[in-house]
């Protein structure tokens, strides 16, 4: 990876996207857990293409503390983007993924490395208690935890975020992974490697609001599901047969009423109605087809999963992207 002098113990990555008043105060609390369990860790803040002073406000933290490598991208590439370009410039034995938002409580990092010293290789932080967390997204979350656990082959731990720590196998594994539709949560269990979990408290969001709308949810959702699962397309094939068959009884009897029994068949109503699903079934299918097709289209362009302005390492020393960093499309 490039690295000069030994390699850090541990890596902590956090992804920042307008966190110019929350960051502060999270490195305030951050700093002193490192001084105190880990001091010999890096921390690498990946500013995804802020809109506020956040690359203003890393800059004056780097600073201060040599251990602060600040990630500019170029535009906001996403959250799960951010994440892979922290851990792509990740140079620890292990990794470890969190927000800025307070959330992600940092008094609870020691827990994740004293798992992964007892041998885990990927640590899944797991909230205690949701009770932060609005009645609506919960109830979402859960839904989609429980498709997901029953559309894939994967099991995802249920109220386990981005707050994960990775020994530098597990990363090295993860990073191979190029794929476009980013989902860390599932990709980080697809690995496989010895796995265990840490629960937390969720702390209070310390200042702004949440950067995930409700529509980056459905396709943070979708994306997950997608990829890790051919059961919506397969599921469309079925719906297919069904009604296929539906329609060949119903010709059947239309045919015998008519031939045999010399009635006219009723049922225009029922006939627009019937009409009116295979339509609706019809634009369904193509629409899931279309999804698929979609994430191929996106994959076979190639392009990078985001692209760094700069990588600024201690002393403010900034360097061309290079190893590691996302200058080709792997």
């Amino acid at each position: 990876m490039g690295q000069s002098g030994q390699r850090p113990t541990l890596s902590v990555v956090i992804p920042a996207y307008n966190e110019q008043e929350a960051l502060p105060g999270f490195w305030a609390r951050l700093k002193k857990v490192l001084d105190d369990s880990c001091p010999e860790a890096e921390v690498i803040f990946v500013n995804d293409g802020s809109s506020d002073g956040t690359i203003d406000v890393l800059g004056a933290l780097q600073s201060e503390d040599a251990r602060i490598v600040v990630v500019d991208l170029s535009r906001n590439f996403g959250h799960q983007a951010a994440l892979t370009a922290g851990i792509d410039a990740a140079r620890g034995e292990a990794v470890l993924t969190m927000d800025a938002d307070l959330e992600h409580p940092p008094e609870a990092i020691p827990d994740f490395v004293a798992a992964w010293r007892k041998g885990a290789e990927i640590v899944f932080g797991v909230r205690r208690s949701n009770s932060r967390v609005g009645l609506f997204k919960r109830v979402t979350s859960r839904l989609f935890y429980w498709l997901f656990d029953r559309m894939s082959n994967l099991e995802l731990q249920s109220d386990s975020p981005d707050f994960r720590l990775m020994d530098r196998k597990a990363a090295s594994a993860l990073r191979s992974m190029r794929e476009r539709a980013r989902f860390l949560r599932g990709m980080a269990r697809w690995v496989g490697f010895r796995q265990a979990k840490v629960e937390f408290e969720p702390g209070a969001r310390s200042a702004g609001e949440t950067g995930y709308s409700f529509l980056k949810m459905v396709r943070f959702a979708a994306n997950g599901l997608l990829s890790f699962s051919k059961v919506p397309i397969r599921l469309t094939t079925f719906l297919g047969v069904i009604v296929s068959i539906s329609a060949f009884l119903y010709a059947g009897y239309a045919l015998y009423q008519g031939i045999v029994a010399d009635a006219v068949v009723p049922g225009w109503t029922s006939t627009i109605v019937v009409l009116s699903l295979l339509a609706g079934f019809n634009l369904l299918a193509l629409g899931m087809i279309g999804e698929y097709v979609g994430m191929v289209y996106d994959e076979v362009k190639r392009r990078p999963i985001y692209v760094p302005r700069a990588i600024l390492r201690s002393k403010r020393e900034a360097r061309e992207p290079s190893e590691g960093s996302e200058t080709d499309s792997g």
